[in-house]
Parts: structure tokens; C-alpha cells; sequence
């Protein structure tokens, strides 16, 4: 739909589904999630790639390179006023800045593969080349951490084996995800320490952390995914 839109030159493109527009996290999960009115492409982006369904993350970044918006509504209420991606939410997002609340959502992902190695990095690097990965730190030929959704494994037997044969230092799980989203929370030590810090209170132990300009993520044994949702 993004494309599309961009294709014929379109200011909007509105995308109808079963849900009434982008939640703060998945309200099946998180009881207190409330519906965002706005957010912008990178925010969308962000949760999309982290575990939120609602919007395709391919279709949001159409979007931002034909700068349209894109409107979420439900099908079944296509007057109610959904959820707006704006090309630019830059007013919003320094407010939210100046309150001290950069936060605009939380994502999660139940299960995923969290690979790690030392020496064989490089190899495991190649390994993943052609692979979509929702994390990825690399220090070349010292270390790397990977973290692939389960979605994207087709060949998940065939993965595991080729990863086995790189050598004792490759280490793999099952392991889940929890994603705080906003612009610019990745940009300040102390976003990430405050909700590292929240998470500890929750009894939530994050096996790994992972951050970018406007997402802080965690690997998490699956068993402490909803916890952390909710922390």
C-alpha cells in the first residue's frame, strides 16, 4: 500500500485492518496499552521491526521515502480516527523530549534465535549475510550478537547446523525480545539506564542489550517477555 501510494504520487495512503490503529504495546499483552493518536515513520519502523504487527515494516518504509502518511484504521469503523504515521512528527517528538518522557511504545517478540559469538564472528557474519536480523552488533574478528525473528527462519534446522559447524565459541537459543520505541531515546545513556533499571525492579534479567537512535532492546529468556512488556 505504501509503494503504491508513493507510486501515483499520493499525500495518504489508509490501511484498513481488524484493529483500531497502533497500540502503546499489544493490548492482548499489556492490559494498560492505550491507542497512539500520531507517530512518525522511524518510530513505526522501529515497532514493526521489533515485534508489532500492525503495520508492514516494508510498507512504513515506502512511506517514508515517498513522505506520505499513512492512516491505520479498522475496517469495520473507517471514521473512527485511528492512528496517523506523519512524514514529520518533529514538534512531537522534542515535547515529548522536554517532559522527559521520549518513550512511544513497547513491542515484543515471544521467540526469535539469539546467536553469539567470539572468534568465529566473521564467519557467523557471512553465515547471516543475506538474513534479516532485528539486532546485530559486530566488533570484526572479536565478536557479534545476532538476533533474527522466528518469522524470517525458514530453514531453521538448516541454520542451527551451519552454525554449529563454525566452531565452540557459537553459541544459539530460543530467546525473546522487548523494545522500548521513541525518537531520539537511543541518543542518552540515561533513557537506556532508567529502563534497564525498571526492568530490574520487575525481576527481569536481560540476557543481552542492543539500541538504536529511537529503540533500546533487550534479549530475554521467553519466559520474562510479558513481564518486561509490562515493567
Amino acid at each position: 500500500a505504501g509503494a503504491l501510494g508513493g507510486a501515483v504520487g499520493a499525500e495518504a495512503c489508509e490501511i484498513y485492518s481488524d484493529v483500531d490503529g497502533v497500540y502503546s504495546a499489544d493490548p492482548r499483552v499489556v492490559l494498560s496499552a492505550r491507542q497512539l493518536l500520531e507517530l512518525d515513520h522511524e518510530e513505526m519502523i522501529e515497532m514493526a521491526r521489533s515485534g508489532a504487527q500492525v503495520l508492514n515494516e516494508q510498507a512504513v518504509e515506502f512511506a517514508k521515502l515517498s513522505k506520505i502518511a499513512l492512516y491505520a484504521r479498522k475496517a469495520d469503523a473507517p471514521d473512527a480516527a485511528g492512528t496517523i504515521v506523519r512524514p514529520d512528527g518533529f514538534n512531537q517528538r522534542i515535547a515529548r523530549i522536554e517532559r522527559g518522557q521520549p518513550a512511544v511504545a513497547v513491542s515484543h517478540i515471544n521467540r526469535g534465535l539469539w546467536v553469539h559469538a567470539a572468534e568465529s564472528a566473521d564467519r557467523v557474519m557471512e553465515l547471516v549475510a543475506e538474513r534479516e536480523c532485528v539486532l546485530c552488533s559486530w566488533t570484526p574478528g572479536a565478536a557479534c550478537s545476532i538476533y533474527l525473528a522466528t518469522e524470517n527462519l525458514h530453514d531453521p534446522d538448516a541454520l542451527a547446523h551451519a552454525l554449529d559447524a563454525l566452531g565452540p565459541d557459537v553459541v544459539q537459543r530460543h530467546a525473546g525480545l522487548a523494545s522500548v520505541v521513541g525518537s531520539g531515546i537511543g541518543s542518552k545513556t540515561r533513557w537506556a539506564h532508567l529502563a534497564h533499571q525498571t526492568l530490574s525492579e520487575a525481576s527481569v534479567a536481560p540476557l543481552a542489550f542492543d539500541l538504536s537512535l529511537s529503540r533500546l532492546s533487550w534479549v530475554l529468556d521467553e519466559s520474562q517477555v510479558h513481564q518486561a512488556a509490562n515493567a
